[in-house]
């Protein structure tokens, strides 16, 4: 099983080298899954060597609609010129052939899988079992994927603190502790009477005690004065 193991670990460095041209230290912090390095140069300028696809939601909704009303008048000027079923037929084939291919297209992130497999448990376990170069998160938005995607290359990350629970979520099933904490610790400091309630109510949707308990303390610390808002009072 060592040698196993050892082996793995030569091929991962072997291929980091050739494919990353990073230093053998560089490579052996990423084996050792630490945060704190730096990989937006890969992420960026590394693109021909990625070997995994996350797929994810619509960049924006937007856009959806606004492909699906030009598709409509350009089917139905071109149907009324050939005036022919078959024409309108073959011409929603198409569209739908395009509208999916560029949709995938926009909703996709190119990964290097060694990568997310030393910084997530998560795709580590998934490529190994599943023996996949693509997975599917149809529940989460290209806005929240992204960044945390960028996050495991980078270490960084600006959350948007309005949707804090779905980075949480995400954070949480590809199971990066780390990022769980920055998150725990940005919320924290922020609550205020304004938005004890919505942050709440976000806690509950993902359970997330920690953040149930931080929103119960606030509460009893300034009950007299949330006591005056209707929220608290409904």
């Amino acid at each position: 099983m060592n040698n196993n193991n050892n082996n793995n670990n030569n091929n991962n460095t072997e291929n980091l080298k050739e494919l990353y041209k990073l230093s053998i230290k560089e490579i052996d912090n990423i084996l050792l899954k630490e945060q704190s390095l730096n990989f937006s140069k890969i992420y960026q300028t590394q693109k021909q060597f990625t070997d995994f696809t996350i797929y994810c939601k619509e960049k924006k909704k937007e856009n959806k609609k606004e492909n699906k009303k030009e598709n409509k008048k350009e089917n139905k000027k071109e149907n009324k010129k050939e005036n022919k079923k078959e024409n309108k037929k073959e011409n929603k084939k198409e569209n739908k052939k395009e509208n999916k291919k560029e949709n995938e297209k926009e909703n996709s992130i190119k990964c290097h899988k060694i990568i997310l497999n030393a910084r997530s448990s998560f795709f580590d376990l998934f490529t190994k079992e599943k023996g996949e170069n693509q997975i599917y998160f149809k529940e989460f938005d290209f806005e929240i994927v992204e960044p945390i995607i960028k996050y495991i290359y980078e270490g960084e990350i600006n959350i948007n603190h309005q949707e804090f629970e779905k980075y949480f979520k995400f954070a949480d099933i590809i199971r990066l502790e780390k990022l769980k904490i920055k998150i725990e610790k940005e919320i924290e400091p922020i609550i205020n009477q304004n938005n004890i309630f919505e942050i709440f109510s976000k806690s509950k949707e993902i359970i997330q005690i920690f953040f149930l308990e931080i929103c119960q303390n606030f509460v009893l610390k300034n009950y007299n004065n949330l006591l005056q808002k209707k929220k608290f009072q409904n």
